[in-house]
């Protein structure tokens, strides 16, 4: 076993000593891990041949001191790499500043030599000694034609304008995340999406705190590293676009994370229409203190320039207050991670970069580099500009959603008491009533006219939901922490058979799949899992809390699609969380979405619709809310909605149509979904309601628990 290998085992054993799924810490594996990345790279160097070993010194960082992030991808765990085994990523800033969870990427000068070759005016890999020019231009905004041969006077720094300013055309600042994959955020998704967005064709997508749609930077990251971890230079992804394209966010269905898989001939396909013919590498090699002037040449000519830097603390720690980034004391940057950004505006100060480690970083995710810090060549080492081709779109004009319509066709009301949730299965309808703690089952053969079956009140306390399976109804009964169970053979005669209340606290839903179901237990933050093979006897099986999975807290919402259960909590901004359960006796966290859900879930597909409060959960603000599901361990929020609505509190979703209950305003909205980001109100009413907290959709059918009036309410959904 080689080096690397070695050190990638003990990564591996590592990684499982210090967070396996409920198992316990191995710190003798842990001890010995650390003692071997400290030992290994150093045998490493002393093997290297020496005149290769001080470009591997300087460029090699020391193992980081932070406590490791684990994080998931299709179920397996996988980390952001030391250093110690790939030189060319560090995918972490320094401990406990801002960007403690994001990643740099961009190989260092030394490391040049591995990257792949270029395909504009000038090649990648070693830094050529020529010194590209560029040609002079207006600041007019426009393409600006890369060559290697002057063809007007060179720009001086007396003749470029004092200040330049491109940012009205600049993508919403990113967020890569822990991932190396900077130098594909500053090509991929910040330079070539600023031509889009200048020229009106930046794709629209999820809106999420990455910005608003634009380019897939793991659409050139996982080409450009072969599907692994690692730095790369910007010749690789711009050799990329140049005979691929890139892809739209929205369509890229593996997340800004995943870096494993390849994109799918669909994919490719769709990227085609968003080339460049090619890109210029102006940085002066041979007098590198006319940086300025060639990035300034760049910029007054209409063009953002990515650029390649050293992270240094002044860039790490940069905020609000103090965001210009100036040499350090001792006149030169030290050896430190490479990284990429755009720059896109400049004024007698400095150089104003857009970096993609979210809006909590420097000045709204921007900074300004001192001109000092531009021209040492320690501290900033590359700047490219890019031709994009512009696509040839024909303009889609999206068809007005076909209206329906919502009219009330029946209504009952015997054996209710303030009903709370509502499901069909079959001819029948379920309804819980909190009031007198009981479960009401109607006959709804004729929707127009339901009618009374029986009522069962036996072991529930304020009944929060109930899930039909296989013939029996499954109940979360919050106030005395029971999942009930009764069986329903016969809708007429209801039967209770059973009940569980190990590790519950207030639970609110269940979710039941195969022989096992799943219990949101909202007082303790849990997940509880039951084997209900014998639905008589049910039998815990697991718990997965909120101390084992940060984030989780208060669930209070469980679909499953498959293998996956879905969570929706009430107390956390990770407002969904996803989970495999292949294995229902080890369910394995995947990843989680952001935002502020409140109550209750469906999912379909890939999307997971929910109610919660839009914008912040301080607020009193409850709209839809649309989640994509790109991968298990990528969860975007596509959009959040208050039309029509006030107070939402549940949403059922049947073809293209999403169906809200609107507490406040006594109504239930209807939405057309078939753009998830881009949801629109296609028809409410009120009709029979006060205050609906429940909607089931069965047919052509909506079935709405109006609690104050104390009625089951029937509506039909017609197309006009």
């Amino acid at each position: 076993m080689n080096y690397t290998k070695a050190v990638k085992h003990l990564l591996k054993r590592y990684r499982a000593s210090i967070n396996p799924p409920y198992q316990r810490k191995d710190y003798g594996v842990l001890a010995v891990t650390f003692f071997i990345l400290l030992a290994l790279p150093i045998a490493v160097l002393l093997s290297q041949n020496k005149t290769n070993s001080t470009d591997y010194a300087a460029t090699l960082p020391p193992v980081p001191s932070v406590a490791v992030q684990h994080y998931m991808l299709h179920g397996k765990e996988f980390f952001p790499p030391f250093a110690a085994t790939d030189p060319g990523l560090v995918a972490r800033g320094a401990k406990g500043s801002p960007n403690e969870k994001h990643g740099t990427g961009l190989l260092l000068p030394t490391q040049l030599g591995s990257a792949s070759g270029g395909g504009g005016s000038t090649k990648g890999g070693k830094k050529p000694t020529p010194t590209p020019t560029v040609p002079f231009a207006t600041a007019t905004p426009g393409p600006l034609t890369p060559t290697s041969t002057q063809s007007s006077p060179t720009p001086t720094l007396s003749n470029l304008p004092a200040s330049v300013d491109l940012s009205q055309y600049a993508v919403p600042v990113g967020d890569q995340g822990p991932i190396g994959s900077c130098t594909a955020w500053a090509t991929d998704y910040n330079q070539r999406g600023w031509y889009a967005v200048r020229d009106g064709y930046n794709p629209l997508g999820p809106i999420n705190e990455n910005g608003n749609g634009g380019f897939a930077p793991m659409y050139t990251y996982s080409q450009a590293t072969g599907g692994k971890a690692g730095g790369t230079w910007f010749s690789q992804h711009y050799d990329i676009m140049q005979s691929q394209g890139v892809d739209a966010r929205a369509d890229y269905d593996q997340g800004d994370i995943d870096y494993f898989d390849q994109p799918t001939s669909t994919e490719i396909a769709a990227a085609a229409k968003y080339k460049i013919s090619s890109y210029t590498d102006i940085y002066p090699y041979s007098n590198t203190s006319a940086t300025e002037q060639s990035i300034k040449s760049a910029l007054a000519s209409g063009n953002p320039v990515a650029i390649a830097l050293i992270v240094i603390p002044a860039f790490t720690s940069a905020n609000s207050s103090q965001y210009l980034v100036d040499v350090p004391s001792g006149g030169s940057c030290p050896s430190g991670l490479g990284h990429a950004v755009v720059a896109e505006k400049y004024d007698q100060n400095g150089l104003w970069i857009e970096n993609q480690w979210g809006t909590g970083w420097g000045l709204n995710g921007w900074a300004e580099l001192s001109w000092n810090f531009v021209n040492n060549a320690s501290c900033e080492y590359g700047a490219y500009t890019i031709n994009p081709v512009t696509p040839s779109i024909t303009p889609t004009i999206t068809p007005t959603p076909a209206p329906i319509t919502l009219s009330q066709v029946g209504s009952i009301s015997t054996g209710l008491s303030t009903p709370q949730f509502v499901t069909i299965s079959g001819n029948y309808a379920y309804v819980l009533n909190r009031t007198n703690n009981s479960m009401v089952i109607y006959d709804i053969t004729n929707p127009s006219n339901p009618v009374y079956l029986s009522s069962i009140n036996t072991g529930m306390n304020y009944p929060e939901s109930v899930t039909i399976a296989g013939g029996y109804a499954y109940v979360a009964s919050e106030s005395n922490n029971s999942l009930v169970i009764f069986n329903i053979a016969n809708p007429a005669s209801p039967v209770f058979v059973g009940s569980a209340t190990t590790g519950l606290n207030s639970p609110t839903t269940v979710a039941v799949s195969g022989s096992y179901a799943y219990v949101a237990s909202y007082g303790n933050n849990s997940i509880i899992t039951y084997n209900i093979s014998n639905p008589s006897t049910p039998i815990y099986q697991n718990s997965i809390t909120g101390g084992m999975i940060l984030g989780l807290s208060g669930p209070y919402s469980i679909t499953i699609a498959g293998k996956y259960m879905y969570v929706t909590n009430n107390n956390s901004y990770s407002s969904i969380m996803d989970f495999d359960i292949s294995n229902p006796a080890s369910p394995v966290y995947l990843g989680n979405g952001s935002g502020y859900t409140d109550s209750y879930s469906t999912t379909l597909g890939n999307i997971t619709y929910a109610t919660g409060n839009i914008g912040s959960s301080f607020t009193n603000n409850k709209g839809l809310l649309i989640y994509k599901m790109t991968y298990p361990t990528s969860i975007v929020q596509e959009s959040g909605t208050t039309s029509g609505l006030s107070g939402a509190n549940s949403v059922a979703v049947s073809g293209n149509y999403a169906y809200v209950t609107s507490s406040n305003n006594n109504s239930l909205v209807a939405f057309n979904v078939s753009v998830p980001y881009a949801p629109i109100v296609v028809a409410s009413t009120n009709s029979g309601l006060s205050y609906p907290s429940y909607v089931a959709i069965a047919g052509n059918y909506a079935y709405v628990a109006s609690s104050y009036n104390n009625s089951l309410v029937v509506f039909s959904i017609q197309s006009q």
